[in-house]
């Protein structure tokens, strides 16, 4: 064989043997999926081929457009990789199999990487977001330090999200940390001066947990003067007397 030959072997070979590293976005939704997609999650898919040429493509509303604006304008790269790695976490939840749930799960990492590593705006709210999806995707796959460090770094970008400090919070308590994620909230709390009803929320669960109940009523109080919606905190202190 000549060495022309073997050189055209071995292009061949390399082609059918290694995937491409980028391919086409051809991810499609079910109807009840598409339904419970956010509007912009739907007016970003129909830019696309694959959305163009589906059932969906005319079930956008100029109301669904509007809501895609603020994402294109903050710098979130990809959006539609987002809410396709959205909708694989949703479904990787739902999954007995446990092979399929782990390839669910990659999916969703990788949709969701995708959006995450090439947003140029890592101070934008929406990226916010973006981050406790991939935190919530790292922790389903037992990566939990990963998940935790993952929230962390975005919250040195972000440190009046307070979402961000929420959803780290809620990691650590995952994994028995229950010190550190009063910590995360009472950084929280500090970063924003108190006035995150969901923070006063979490930490009254968080001081409900570890029985420091003085504390878990007062931040319970400021949870609810400020608005929080959920009545589950409220509920356990009235059990105890202490509402």
């Amino acid at each position: 064989m000549t060495n022309s030959i073997r050189r055209l072997t071995a292009v061949l070979l390399a082609i059918v043997l290694c995937p491409p590293l980028v391919h086409a976005y051809e991810f499609v939704p079910t109807d009840s999926e598409w339904q419970a997609w956010p509007g912009y999650c739907k007016a970003k898919y129909v830019w696309y081929a694959v959305g163009q040429r589906s059932k969906f493509a005319n079930q956008v509303s100029n109301i669904h457009k509007q809501q895609l604006v603020p994402w294109e304008d903050a710098g979130i790269r990809g959006a539609h990789h987002f809410c396709a790695g959205m909708i694989w976490l949703k479904r990787a939840w739902l999954e007995q199999d446990t092979k399929q749930k782990s390839y669910m799960l990659r999916e969703a990492a990788n949709e969701t990487l995708f959006t995450f590593n090439g947003s140029s705006n890592k101070s934008a709210p929406q990226f916010a977001y973006v981050t406790i999806q991939l935190a919530r995707i790292l922790y389903e796959q037992g990566e939990f330090e990963r998940s935790i460090q993952t929230l962390q770094s975005v919250i040195a970008a972000q440190p009046k999200t307070d979402v961000l400090y929420s959803a780290t919070a809620v990691m650590q308590k995952k994994i028995g940390r229950l010190d550190e994620a009063k910590e995360t909230l009472l950084r929280g709390f500090a970063a924003l001066d108190g006035a995150s009803a969901e923070i006063n929320y979490n930490l009254g669960l968080i001081y409900l947990e570890l029985g420091e109940l003085d504390d878990a009523v007062r931040h319970a109080e400021l949870a609810y003067d400020q608005g929080f919606p959920l009545p589950g905190l409220r509920v356990k202190l009235e059990k105890l007397g202490r509402m």
